[in-house]
């Protein structure tokens, strides 16, 4: 299978699955055949039969791009988590046990995310070696590259709507539901992702051979194309590099924000533990109190009757 239709598949899924009105029951259940997070198995690319190719390969520029967006949808879900803890602390006893169930459910999800993409980043660094080693690009990258732009921009647009509804008060449950459907969306995402870093690497020995075995004008005049197609890839990749890791610093700071949130909250809950303690001391004061003075006041009373004359 082409390059281009399995993105196109990608496409087709991405559709689907925002139609579906089926609700999972754990974010973290695994479906028969899925693989787990902490042994992700290499995608089988598809076979070639001598079709011609309707897409071009994927370049790292826009594999680190949606890493990136998948590094968004991560602290989405981890800011999801903090918004349930403050709400946490304002539910009714008996709907305490409701609420930490959905909590735990969202914490095991962002820990499934994490695990995930640290290990599509170190495919990602893998082939960022290949191509290091590579003197040649792909005349056709440039139309993948927008493709792949062009779904990475669906996916921001559909991170700020989810960020949206979060702040205009959707329900619980509503949040979980929609939380649930976009972990379908990611776990068919980072799959077809990894099948198409394989198709990539496929790619690029092919091409390697193809220079290595090519003697003619022809293939010297096509090599000359290639490595300047490739000067301009490796710009990108740099220049992309830097993004990169502008934006990993700065989501360790927002992960450090959410942390001293949650510790904030943590200590805001202990603090009203106690003054609920102190609160009912105090009645309970109060209330023995007041019996002490209206007994003094019918002794008082009982006294005046006694002192009056008769």
């Amino acid at each position: 299978m082409s390059l281009s239709r399995r993105l196109s598949a990608l496409n087709d899924h991405d559709d689907d699955v925002l139609e579906e009105d089926d609700v999972l029951g754990t974010p973290g259940a695994r479906k028969k055949g899925d693989v787990g997070p902490e042994t992700p198995m290499p995608v089988r690319s598809a076979k070639r039969s001598g079709r011609a190719s309707k897409g071009a390969p994927l370049t790292l520029r826009d594999q680190e791009k949606h890493i990136d967006s998948l590094k968004k949808e991560n602290f989405n879900v981890k800011l999801r988590v903090h918004f349930l803890e403050e709400r946490l602390a304002q539910l009714a006893p008996d709907q305490m046990d409701q609420a930490l169930k959905q909590n735990i459910n969202l914490k095991i999800e962002v820990q499934n995310r994490g695990l995930e993409i640290k290990k599509l980043k170190k495919l990602v660094l893998e082939l960022e070696r290949e191509l290091e080693r590579l003197q040649k690009g792909h005349g056709s990258s440039r139309s993948r590259e927008r493709e792949l732009e062009e779904k990475l921009d669906e996916r921001d647009r559909e991170i700020k709507d989810l960020r949206r509804k979060l702040r205009e008060g959707r329900s619980d449950g509503d949040a979980m539901r929609e939380l649930e459907n976009r972990n379908d969306e990611l776990e068919a995402e980072l799959g077809d992702m990894r099948s198409l870093l394989e198709d990539n690497v496929e790619e690029i020995n092919r091409l390697r051979v193809l220079l290595e075995g090519g003697g003619n004008v022809d293939a010297h005049r096509r090599l000359e194309e290639l490595e300047g197609v490739n000067e301009d890839l490796r710009a990108q990749l740099d220049e992309h590099a830097d993004v990169v890791a502008q934006r990993e610093d700065e989501r360790e700071d927002l992960l450090d924000e959410i942390e001293r949130l949650r510790l904030q909250i943590e200590d805001l809950q202990r603090r009203r533990e106690a003054e609920s303690y102190e609160r009912s001391q105090s009645r309970a004061q109060v209330f023995e109190e007041r019996e002490e003075r209206e007994a003094v006041e019918d002794n008082l009373s009982a006294m005046k009757d006694n002192s009056r004359p008769s």
